[in-house]
């Protein structure tokens, strides 16, 4: 590849930014590798704790995962420059989290029971 004035550089490859840490300062390698191991530790955990058919449900441990991934989230936000976005998203959390613990909220979540209607098709 020939540059402007003449001079012969040589491709610069994706793998080569990152292994190096061209691209992005030194170490940026270690910081994708690690924001890649948070993100799938992240999802492990609310797959098994957090979501709505997570294994280990219970009164403690899903609040606890619930404030350890949207808490690093906002913490995330706010180490990257965007504080106020942190704060909002943790907040919004908070709000739904306490929302959704209200009777009239549990009430629209609570299972219904089956009809026994033989397996017919409901007629309109």
């Amino acid at each position: 590849m020939v540059a402007s004035g003449g001079v012969r550089r040589p491709p610069v490859r994706a793998t080569t930014l990152v292994t190096e840490g061209r691209g992005g300062g030194p170490g940026r390698s270690g910081r994708v590798s690690g924001a890649v191991v948070a993100v799938a530790v992240v999802i492990a955990l609310w797959a098994l704790v957090a979501s709505p058919r997570a294994r280990w449900r219970g009164p403690v441990a899903t609040p606890v995962a619930k404030v350890a991934v949207f808490g690093g989230a906002g913490l995330g936000l706010a180490l990257t420059g965007s504080g106020g976005m942190g704060a909002g998203l943790v907040g919004a959390a908070v709000l739904l989290s306490a929302l959704a613990r209200t009777p009239e909220v549990r009430a629209l979540a609570a299972p219904v029971p089956a009809a026994d209607d033989g397996g017919r098709p409901a007629s309109g």
